[in-house]
């Protein structure tokens, strides 16, 4: 049984260096003036906060956006506490659902009004919600637990979305705005602090625009102790995770019609697996878990957190030829790297049942989308090129402890091996290769 307890870490200090904190007070008091019709003086007329999104490629106000569309601006991000796609779990948004796989922190299960992929850790399944990351799509739902540096906000549209975000949005779509380099000079770092030994700190550097050239840096590290101890010595604790990323992003005004955006991003996230509880015992040696636990119902070993590595390039061409029409090029490259480590500490009722997988994967995107307007009518149409390869190896393990089973008390497990069946075994090497490569007109 897996243990669903969801305990959220609260930040017991945030310290922020020339961080205009009286912006974000001034946020949170529009947005109680929207939620509550009054103004500042108790007595103005109620003023709905204007948000600019871009759920259908062109940048409009959300009140003009005829497309069921839910909205995270940067205050609201904050406030909640949420710098990664995990963190949005159940009830953040309405009818939106994203937890990481039990055997797999790294990986998310993403629905939309229910419509979501279970088994979207194998590489020859594709989602059921496409994910963006300022209008490029990302491949695969490994690494999709990394932190996000400084979003601007984040937008899920709510059902089908096959006409501008592909045939991997039957579920819905969700795109995560990050903030542009503001071209002014400025230094902002934030640290948190909670139970479980967490921490997280926020760093963004703003430099000085120069020849129309703006830059950004922003980094982000994020750590926390697992719930769930581990009383094997030199082993990982579950539930523990230490995440560490990093951002450059570029803007080039090349000219007043023509724009350059690029940006270069790398994050590791090292973390380990969920804990599993025993709801039954059939044969009375672990005995029934049913309160939380808070170590290790024998040492488990071994259990080394999985590693997941991301690598992304971006680059956006905006060259706006009229007040009604914009040409705009988006190229996009990732890597993603994963090693996955699992270990499910007598379940089974061995002392350890292991699953060792890798993952590889890369993809390349490019995308030329014409933007126009024609009095009242409003269109758009692109041409798209999608290329991925991935591939996928995974090997099953588990010792038996029979010593603990004649007992009833468990030895430390011993380590697999596929030459003594009553120490260990293991299942055949599985392995996938998938290479994908999309063409599509839209409009």
């Amino acid at each position: 049984m897996p243990n669903r307890y969801n305990r959220r870490t609260h930040y017991l200090c945030s310290v922020s260096i020339i961080s205009l904190a009286f912006i974000s007070q001034n946020n949170a008091l529009a947005q109680d003036n929207v939620q509550t019709g009054r103004g500042i003086g108790d007595s103005q007329p109620r003023v709905l906060e204007e948000i600019l999104i871009t759920a259908e490629r062109r940048e409009k106000k959300a009140q003009d956006t005829p497309i069921a569309v839910s909205v995270l601006t940067s205050a609201q991000l904050e406030n909640y506490g949420i710098s990664s796609l995990d963190a949005l779990g159940e009830g953040v948004i309405p009818s939106l659902k994203a937890q990481p796989i039990g055997n797999t922190p790294s990986t998310l299960i993403i629905a939309i009004r229910g419509n979501g992929v279970s088994d979207a850790t194998q590489i020859t399944r594709e989602a059921a919600v496409a994910i963006y990351q300022d209008g490029f799509y990302l491949g695969r739902t490994q690494g999709l637990s990394m932190e996000l540096a400084d979003p601007a906000r984040i937008e899920v549209l709510h059902g089908p979305q096959g006409t501008l975000f592909g045939r991997n949005a039957t579920g819905g779509a969700i795109n995560v705005v990050s903030s542009k380099p503001t071209g002014e000079f400025g230094f902002r770092q934030k640290i948190g602090y909670g139970n479980y030994d967490a921490l997280k700190s926020v760093t963004t550097l703003n430099l000085q625009e120069f020849s129309g050239i703006s830059l950004k840096f922003d980094y982000i590290h994020s750590e926390r102790d697992g719930w769930v101890n581990n009383t094997a010595e030199g082993q990982a604790d579950y539930n523990a995770y230490n995440k560490d990323g990093g951002r450059v992003s570029l803007n080039w005004k090349l000219s007043d019609i023509f724009t350059l955006d690029y940006s270069y991003e790398r994050t590791e996230v090292v973390a380990s697996q969920v804990y599993f509880q025993l709801q039954q015992d059939n044969i009375g040696i672990v005995g029934v878990e049913t309160g939380r636990a808070e170590t290790t119902r024998f040492p488990i070993t071994p259990l080394e957190p999985t590693v997941t590595k991301h690598e992304m390039h971006t680059l956006t061409l905006d060259w706006a030829l009229s007040d009604h029409l914009t040409v705009k090029s988006l190229t996009s490259y990732r890597e993603m790297d994963e090693e996955n480590h699992n270990n499910y500490a007598g379940t089974l009722y061995f002392n350890g049942v292991i699953i060792e997988e890798e993952f590889d994967q890369s993809q390349f995107s490019q995308e030329l989308q014409l933007i126009g307007t024609y009095d009242r009518f409003e269109w758009t149409a692109g041409l798209y090129h999608f290329e991925e390869d991935a591939t996928q190896t995974s090997q099953n393990l588990f010792s038996l402890d029979v010593f603990g089973f004649i007992t009833g008390t468990p030895l430390t497990p011993i380590a697999p091996t596929p030459f003594n069946l009553f120490a260990g075994a293991n299942a055949p090497l599985l392995s996938a290769d998938a290479k994908a490569n999309s063409q599509a007109i839209y409009g």
